[in-house]
């Protein structure tokens, strides 16, 4: 009787695995995706509710130039070998310099509407304006909701 148990607990384990290998290699477009370009990095993230969230970061060489943090969130849909992104919204914080980035400490916030992108799809790799995105293990995107409600924290004061 244990025997058939462990033989049961052993078999649902090995089509777990399977389903989750099967799934991993259909959707291997979903995940979190990264992108560097000099001293811009995107960091793109694909649900697979549908939704999608871009994280540009923008700095100068000098590091008292402005810096940019851009977040962008729409949606997306997959059509055979392109995936068409539909943004939504852009959100554009602007830093004086790169040490306001590095403490968050924003100076300006602007809402504007962004064009739409298409990612390719070529041998299970992702493409953006032609160059390769590399998946990321660790690390994610945050969305605007997330980003102003961590600026909008106040400081904990004693009395």
């Amino acid at each position: 009787m244990a025997t058939n148990i462990s033989i049961l607990v052993l078999a649902m384990i090995a089509a777990g695995m399977g389903i989750m290998l099967y799934q991993r290699r259909k959707y291997f477009y979903l995940g979190t995706f990264f992108i560097g370009h000099g001293m811009t990095s995107t960091v793109i993230n694909l649900k697979n509710s549908g939704h999608y969230v871009i994280n540009i970061t923008n700095v100068s060489e000098n590091p008292q130039a402005p810096a940019s943090f851009k977040i962008e969130e729409g949606s997306f849909r997959k059509d055979g070998t392109v995936i068409d992104l539909k943004p939504e919204k852009l959100s554009t914080f602007t830093y004086p310099n790169s040490q306001a980035l590095m403490t968050n400490d924003w100076g300006g916030h602007e809402e504007s509407e962004s064009e739409s992108h298409q990612i390719s799809l070529q041998n299970h790799a992702l493409m953006l304006s032609g160059e390769e995105l590399q998946p990321l293990n660790q690390g994610k995107v945050v969305t605007v909701k997330q980003f102003m409600q961590n600026k909008k924290k106040p400081k904990s004061a004693k009395v």
